[in-house]
């Protein structure tokens, strides 16, 4: 027999391991949300939810139909995207599902099979510390576009009401995410936005004539204007153009999934991608538009760069690695210029 279970208190454990062991199939198990508790705030799970764990059964922990008006949902590994989809679309009824947090590659999966689209963001790999039953702002920027409202101290402060303290507070959060394509953002009751907030640190970026250093937390725009203005390996230049092209191209904006989040990454690595690139193609140039800064017509480039998978321990688990093209323009002036980095695809390896 399918069962679906709803219990919170201890006196229900007892009831759920007994349906467990006569062979039962528990799809789900229904709890109210983990509370905080003592004075350090910490987020305590339900005896049920602990139980459920243990015995790997996946757990829906909805806030109170009453108090709820948006609520963003939240899908461990456990629940598959087709279950996920149908009991939000069954939940729509009771309860407004503004967005949706995922631990696997499933988001576009888990969209197409919703009833009405929502943002959504996947691939996050400790979804077990999202804190629940808290104030929670998410935000996915449009194809070829990044944050506008998570990515601004003012645009935090007003989706959560705070005060001008608080928005000083949550300036270290915004700044983390400028240049990112998606976010969330979590109101936790005392604040740890110190003990979170981690830098990324600095990028050298050497080229034939200069050396540039550049703050990873400025942002992908510092990080494009900086390799803008150096002579690179080999003779390559990188053409002012790229910053535009590389963010606001055709292919850019077709891309989705990981391979999009894979090219917003892969800005850190251009020094690297043109060091490393190899297999030379030339051809023409045809385009009118281009008649100038691509007079003499256009190269290609093989390369690959890798983007680390953590683990919970902040120790390096593995690489992704992705193979691309570097679409590079012979201009009037005599040079190469890097234009694009396109046909961005993961490939199952590991770097050398």
């Amino acid at each position: 027999m399918k069962i679906i279970f709803m219990g919170t208190p201890d006196f229900a454990v007892g009831t759920l391991r007994s349906l467990a062991e006569a062979g039962h199939e528990i799809t789900l198990v229904v709890s109210q949300p983990d509370k905080p508790k003592g004075r350090g705030h910490a987020m305590v799970p339900t005896p049920v939810k602990v139980v459920a764990e243990e015995l790997g059964i996946p757990v829906f922990q909805p806030v109170k139909i009453r108090e709820a008006k948006d609520v963003i949902v939240i899908v461990p590994n456990k629940v598959r995207f087709a279950q996920a989809a149908a009991l939000m679309n069954q939940a729509k009824e009771n309860i407004h599902i503004t967005g949706a947090i995922v631990q696997a590659d499933d988001g576009v999966l888990l969209n197409n099979r919703l009833d009405k689209k929502i943002p959504i963001i996947d691939e996050v790999a400790m979804i077990e510390k999202v804190p629940l039953g808290m104030t929670c702002a998410i935000e996915v920027a449009q194809q070829g576009s990044i944050l506008s409202t998570l990515s601004n101290p003012y645009g935090i402060a007003t989706v959560f009401h705070l005060n001008s303290e608080e928005t000083k507070r949550v300036v270290p959060i915004a700044r983390s995410l400028i240049g990112a394509r998606s976010g969330v953002v979590i109101k936790t009751p005392t604040g740890d936005v110190k003990e979170r907030s981690i830098k990324a640190g600095t990028i050298n970026i050497i080229g034939l004539k200069k050396e540039v250093d550049v703050d990873v937390d400025e942002g992908a725009d510092k990080i494009m204007e900086a390799i803008s203005v150096i002579q690179d390996i080999d003779g390559n230049n990188i053409g002012d153009d790229l910053p535009s092209e590389y963010s606001g191209s055709k292919y850019t904006h077709s891309i989705k999934g990981t391979n999009a989040k894979a090219k917003a990454n892969a800005v850190q690595g251009i020094p690297e991608m043109i060091e490393i690139a190899v297999g030379k193609h030339f051809r023409e140039n045809k385009e009118s538009k281009h008649w100038r800064n691509a007079m003499y017509g256009w190269y290609r480039y093989d390369s690959r760069f890798a983007i680390p998978v953590y683990r919970d321990d902040e120790e390096v688990e593995r690489y992704n690695i992705f193979h691309a093209s570097l679409i590079v323009r012979y201009s009037e002036d005599g040079k190469l210029y890097l234009y694009d980095v396109i046909d961005i695809k993961k490939r199952n390896e590991q770097p050398d």
